[in-house]
């Protein structure tokens, strides 16, 4: 496992820890974001989907493109 592997592992288990040993915690963070969905409800859900398989999109193509010569 290559060091950037283990150290995205050992913070994605920490958070995970800590959000299981403080639940409360997790609402704290959650309520901002649900508070800023609801702000924006005169746009559309499918206008989150297309951001959303825009993102994934972009990552496809980073992690499987092929290099561009230049």
């Amino acid at each position: 496992m290559s060091d950037k592997k283990r150290c995205i592992s050992v913070l994605v288990l920490s958070a995970l820890a800590y959000f299981v040993s403080y639940p409360e915690d997790a609402q704290a963070i959650t309520t901002p974001i649900s508070t800023f969905l609801n702000l924006t409800s005169a746009i559309s859900p499918w206008f989150y989907g297309v951001v959303a398989i825009g993102i994934l999109a972009a990552a496809i193509v980073k992690a499987w493109g092929g290099r561009v010569r230049t």
